[in-house]
């Protein structure tokens, strides 16, 4: 509202609900979230669990971007990790670890090899970002959540645990600033 329109109307919001206002108040618009998923294509279980995942994401207007649907025939997937990976749109890096994952990240093989080296050089010199979000889709035989050696000492979210898609949720919404949201 501008200024005239607060001159003229004032008489009818007096009984308004503020609350309700609010979005009337703001200059800046909020748009949903965005993460990157950097997952493995090993075993094809891991990525159903994935795209089911991502399912769940885009339904809670969490906008996703990954390989299946953004990296296009021809182009380049290195060069669309290190994009991805440093879009200032990008408010959460999202790393689904299971022991396919793990394995690859820790002998940097494959695209999981080289993704997980760019995670590891931007997340090295600071304990305490909170962009890069692992969890864990799985768990090893002896029950343990399969994370590559660069992520053991990081606060992992378990997505075998009941609430581990809530606490993912709230992990993103928390990192993009939107708490508004859930």
């Amino acid at each position: 509202m501008g200024t005239w329109e607060w001159n003229r109307t004032h008489w009818t919001i007096k009984k308004a609900n503020l609350e309700d206002l609010k979005p009337y108040f703001s200059s800046k618009k909020k748009n949903n979230p965005t993460v990157f998923i950097s997952y493995s294509w090993n075993p094809p279980e891991n990525q159903k669990n994935v795209f089911s995942l991502i399912e769940k994401l885009e339904k809670d207007s969490i906008h996703v971007i990954y390989d299946k649907k953004d990296l296009h025939p021809g182009q380049d997937m290195n060069y669309f990790m290190e994009q991805a990976l440093s879009l200032r749109e990008v408010d959460a890096v999202i790393i689904v670890c299971n022991s396919d994952y793990a394995q690859k990240a820790n002998s940097r093989s494959g695209g999981v090899g080289y993704e997980s080296g760019l995670i590891l050089n931007q997340i090295r010199n600071e304990p305490l970002q909170d962009r890069y979000i692992p969890v864990a889709s799985e768990r090893t035989d002896k029950g343990e959540l399969p994370l590559p050696d660069f992520l053991k000492s990081r606060n992992c979210i378990d997505l075998t645990a009941e609430n581990g898609y809530d606490c993912l949720k709230k992990a993103i919404y928390d990192v993009a600033g939107r708490d508004d949201k859930l």
